[in-house]
């Protein structure tokens, strides 16, 4: 019997009482996702439903609440556009239930690939980067850093004719309130920032980076970094060795690259901050100005890319371990070097 099968036949479920099961959306290593109604005014809502019993072999049950309730507690603290919002949550039957905002669409590369016919230009591609920075700007304003900004959590939904990101996933997170710095390896090692790789304190800069191989890949149709196995991708992306191709950048206008360029900078001392970027020449000029060449060739890039990728078991992986490390009991001095980007 499934915990929602259980659900159903108990009359005194909390969540039974205030909420009518619709279908599932999405899965996780140790969680689902369902749509839901809210019986007493009829919102459409996403439940998601954390099993503690799966982690209660390895972990304390203090530790576990503690890691379940994390995401929700930064979660609630904001309110911003482009981040979905929580409603509330509470914790029966061993599985934690997360009601948030049901935000319909697919992940932002998804969008893209499910269109072959239309092709992405200058102009397109700028309303998603500046929403996306915007956000990690907000969060940066709220003592908050990410840490596992990646195409998998962020959504793009439609509210009305206009595109609107939604950055999810908020399980590795931390406010660094009065400290501004964090040393725990945590993420997801394709878009890991060269000081985390490092093994050394850190700061939101890491988002930072993470957003700018985003953009990159988004232009280009595929990574700035690349190498046949983990460790060797680690190295380049600690020397921040990339380059925009003639055949595949030479429709993208210089503004464009220079916010690239000003992102993915391994010192990051000398990276830009969110807010800064937000004042970049390409993020403030009108669409005029924009570059409308058809980007069919990074659509195409994209298809590629996206065939090459083992995203979701790696990912999975990775994060089952750090959701609880991210609390703060361990700290890496290296790396490790047991996943597969």
């Amino acid at each position: 019997m499934t915990i929602m099968d259980a659900l159903i036949r108990n009359e005194s479920s909390v969540f039974v009482k205030k909420f009518v099961l619709l279908e599932q959306i999405g899965q996780g290593s140790s969680s689902m996702v369902y749509r839901c109604k809210r019986i007493s005014d009829g919102m459409i809502c996403a439940v998601k439903i954390v099993s503690l019993k799966h982690l209660k072999f390895h972990y304390s049950q203090r530790d576990i609440e503690a890691a379940s309730v994390k995401e929700i507690h930064i979660l609630k603290e904001l309110n911003n556009p482009s981040i979905v919002k929580i409603h509330e949550h509470f914790i029966e039957a061993d599985h934690l239930f997360i009601i948030e905002e049901y935000a319909p669409g697919k992940e932002l590369f998804e969008v893209i690939l499910d269109k072959p016919k239309r092709c992405l230009t200058e102009d397109e591609a700028k309303p998603i980067i500046i929403q996306l920075i915007d956000a990690v700007e907000y969060l940066h304003s709220q003592e908050i850093v990410h840490r596992d900004i990646k195409p998998e959590n962020i959504k793009l939904v439609y509210e009305g004719a206009e595109p609107r990101i939604k950055l999810l996933d908020f399980g590795v997170s931390r406010k660094l309130e009065h400290e501004k710095y964090a040393q725990t390896y945590v993420g997801t090692p394709s878009y890991l920032a060269p000081e985390m790789l490092r093994g050394r304190t850190y700061d939101a800069r890491v988002d930072v980076w993470s957003a700018g191989v985003i953009v990159y890949v988004l232009l280009g149709g595929y990574p700035p970094f690349y190498a046949e196995n983990q460790n060797d991708l680690f190295q380049v992306i600690m020397k921040g060795e990339y380059q925009f191709f003639h055949e595949d950048w030479q429709h993208i206008s210089e503004d464009a690259k220079n916010l690239i360029r000003k992102m993915l900078v391994t010192s990051p001392a000398k990276r830009a901050t969110a807010e800064e970027l937000l004042r970049e020449p390409w993020l403030r000029a009108p669409e005029s100005r924009l570059s409308d060449a058809n980007l069919g060739m990074t659509v195409e890039n994209l298809k590629r890319f996206k065939a090459k990728q083992k995203f979701k078991g790696a990912v999975d992986a990775v994060k089952a371990v750090n959701r609880l490390r991210s609390l703060g009991s361990w700290t890496a001095a290296r790396p490790p070097t047991t996943h597969n980007s």
